[in-house]
């Protein structure tokens, strides 16, 4: 019989605590009893034979693998690490094993365990839980392959993003449930169309979270919170989901004063005219003096929901303006719209070079 290696275990598994990590070798070391109690290579037509179906057996998950076919095994035991699961592929059959991280989440919620707290659970619990799927079908993709180890890992939770991304496509914007909080970013729990979860997470890196620099995704989320974000790619080698909530808002570097101040005025953010943004006067002075530019006049105002910049800003909008063009100072939550009045001759190009040379001159 074959001994499997513990650096080869350990080093598949991952960062984990020595219990799970002794559960999760334990349950290989099960799984890989079973595919080599087969006699061993020797003499004769049995040792051919058992040559002959374990090359084929690997050759089998290796397919499989990089299919990512989603294969359906029949659970065959469970401890506290997870289930050690049989595979008829074909003509072939071998065992795999499914952490009990890869397990779908919603076999803990059918048994009352709430939502987030599948993780944490008490080992007796955990293995209650797994040992009521044995006898029953369970849908596996492959993820790793391990001859030194002869261990085949397997994912259940994985075959929930493939059918979720076979109705579902990137540029979608879905709503979901934050998991969890880390420094790098939001795990979002996806919900189907009747707000029900499903088991598949995507991430959001903090980047992706708001418009606004953030120092932590607490500033913005909370743990349970419901959201709507956009699945910006899927990884269909790695089964991974990234998502984005800022980009289901529109940038606030492309909003005009117009979308602040929609036809239907917001009384609440309607400032009344007064004094100009802090140094949008000088910027002024500094416009008139450019090659093309007939006149310079500061218009409405209006106040934002959120912290753009606390230095004076200046864009220029897309709006179609006949005499020149329309541009927005901003500063903090404030900003107001810059009207120019150009020569003909003024093109787009030259009007954005003009911004680009005054801003340098004024900041």
């Amino acid at each position: 019989m074959m001994a499997t290696s513990h650096a080869t275990t350990n080093a598949t598994t991952g960062h984990r605590s020595g219990a799970t990590r002794r559960a999760l070798t334990t349950s290989r070391r099960r799984a890989t009893r079973t595919c080599a109690e087969v006699k061993q290579p020797g003499s004769g037509s049995d040792g051919q034979e058992w040559s002959l179906e374990k090359k084929a057996m690997w050759s089998a998950a290796r397919k499989a693998m990089r299919e990512k076919r989603v294969l359906t095994g029949k659970a065959e035991f469970a401890n506290r690490g997870g289930l050690v699961v049989g595979i008829d592929d074909g003509d072939v059959s071998y065992q795999g094993f499914v952490p009990v991280s890869q397990v779908d989440p919603a076999r803990f919620w059918a048994e009352g365990v709430a939502y987030g707290e599948e993780t944490t659970l008490e080992s007796w619990r955990k293995v209650q839980i797994l040992t009521g799927i044995v006898g029953s079908e369970v849908r596996v993709i492959v993820m790793d392959t391990n001859r030194a180890s002869e261990s085949i890992l397997l994912s259940e939770r994985s075959v929930n993003v493939i059918d979720y991304m076979n109705s579902h496509s990137v540029g979608e914007n879905v709503p979901g449930r934050v998991r969890n909080l880390t420094d790098f970013g939001a795990f979002v729990d996806l919900e189907d169309e009747s707000g029900k979860l499903n088991g598949v997470v995507g991430l959001c890196l903090k980047q992706d979270i708001s418009w606004d620099r953030i120092q932590h995704p607490d500033q913005v989320l909370q743990k349970g919170q419901r959201v709507v974000v956009k699945l910006v790619e899927y990884d269909e080698m790695t089964n991974r989901l990234k998502l984005s909530l800022k980009q289901t808002q529109m940038d606030p570097l492309l909003e005009t004063l117009d979308t602040l101040l929609p036809p239907v005025f917001d009384e609440a953010k309607v400032v009344p005219m007064g004094a100009p943004l802090p140094g949008l006067l000088e910027l002024v002075e500094k416009l008139i003096d450019e090659d093309g530019i007939i006149k310079v006049t500061a218009g409405r105002q209006a106040q934002e929901s959120r912290v753009v910049s606390q230095d004076l800003e200046l864009w220029l909008t897309n709006q179609k303006v006949e005499d020149g063009y329309n541009l927005i100072a901003r500063a903090g939550r404030m900003c107001q719209e810059v009207h120019v009045i150009t020569e003909p001759t003024v093109s787009t190009d030259d009007m954005k070079a003009m911004v680009k040379r005054v801003a340098k001159k004024v900041y």
